[in-house]
């Protein structure tokens, strides 16, 4: 099935992408633009966990995308991109959106008014600051509250997304189906609460020199099961602000960020539909980041300095806390969208989830090159 589905997929995709060389001179809106995005690196990690030490070394291909946007006409375009690396992956608690997991865009962009857009498809929900902000191919780690909530609360879902630009300040509403956090029996169905919301909003004052980005979001979990076994109501929130200082080519990034899920009451099920009660605790992140990099224009290096740290607590008591940091170099000899980068990380977390504190250290020597075509 998900064979199919890919093949499914990939043939659509092969058919827009084939109008990216179409000439034509009966209309402008017949050309479509194709792109391809890869990263690839070598990566060697040192990691050790409660004592036991594990070190591995190999090549990855963190990204491999296709992409095909066009415009329709003066007021509508539209934007496809697949994941190829992960195309053959399906998420089964990404909610009631049955897309691949691979479809990370499939949307269309209605201009309504100038500077009014209103955006219907699939596409990530606008959440957190700066770092969120970054494509994924551009980051070489992740804090810990950007994996908590981009990847595992709100993964790239279907909704609808209306902004309005004026003066370079971009105001943005967003409504994306909920949260589904179970698979399997008990499942429950998307409802009209179900429905997530986000607010954001980035500027650009100053000139450019400041670009602020702040955001506020309301994650609605989808209750499973039914009747007595129905999950008790939970909204999950987050917000975050962040900006962008720019100037003399060096890029000082700062975030302050919060996600909350409260105390609430859900249902697993076995393969009989039997339930057993859970009780979720009250769970708060807290996190700080800050990246500084200096862009050296004649040479084409980009050295930088990033680090984050995040604090989580579980009914008030500390549960999770990461010290994170990265140290390195990017270099654009030729095109500005090919690169080399050479970079250090270092994590340093210490989970408590499970009782014990259990210390987990990596080190990551990370060289590789990336590409945007």
């Amino acid at each position: 099935m998900r064979s199919s589905a890919f093949s499914a997929v990939i043939s659509g995709f092969l058919c827009l992408s084939s109008l990216a060389f179409a000439q034509t001179d009966a209309s402008k809106y017949a050309q479509a633009h194709a792109g391809f995005q890869l990263r690839l690196d070598a990566v060697g990690s040192d990691k050790e966990t409660g004592g036991t030490d594990v070190k591995s070394q190999g090549y990855t291909v963190k990204t491999a995308r296709m992409s095909v946007s066009g415009d329709l006409s003066d007021s509508l375009s539209y934007v496809v991109r697949l994941d190829v690396k992960d195309a053959l992956y399906t998420d089964d608690s990404a909610g009631p959106d049955t897309s691949i997991a691979a479809l990370e865009r499939a949307y269309i962009d209605q201009r309504l008014l100038p500077g009014l857009v209103l955006r219907l498809g699939r596409f990530p929900m606008m959440t957190l600051s700066i770092e969120s902000d970054y494509s994924s191919m551009d980051r070489y780690y992740d804090s810990y509250i950007l994996g908590v909530v981009a990847y595992k609360v709100a993964p790239i879902t279907t909704g609808a997304d209306l902004s309005y630009t004026v003066a370079g300040q971009t105001l943005t509403l967003q409504s994306t189906n909920g949260v589904q956090e179970v698979s399997g029996p008990g499942r429950g169905a998307q409802k009209g609460g179900d429905l997530s919301w986000a607010v954001g909003y980035r500027g650009r004052l100053l000139g450019g020199i400041v670009r602020p980005i702040i955001s506020y979001d309301r994650f609605t979990r989808i209750r499973n099961g039914s009747g007595v076994d129905r999950d008790g109501k939970a909204i999950y929130t987050a917000w975050a602000v962040g900006s962008l200082f720019t100037y003399a080519h060096a890029d000082l990034e700062l975030e302050y960020d919060t996600f909350a899920k409260p105390a609430f009451t859900s249902h697993t099920f076995d393969a009989a539909g039997q339930a057993t009660v859970v009780d979720n605790k009250d769970v708060k992140i807290n996190s700080v980041i800050g990246q500084i990099a200096y862009n050296a224009m004649e040479s084409g290096l980009r050295p930088f300095f990033k680090m984050s740290r995040d604090v989580e607590k579980t009914d008030g008591d500390e549960s999770f806390k990461a010290n994170r940091n990265a140290l390195g170099v990017e270099w654009r000899p030729g095109p500005k969208n090919v690169r080399y980068h050479a970079v250090i990380v270092d994590k340093y977390d210490a989970d408590g989830h499970q009782g014990p504190v259990v210390h987990i250290n990596e080190r990551q020597y990370i060289v590789g090159m990336a590409a945007k075509i």
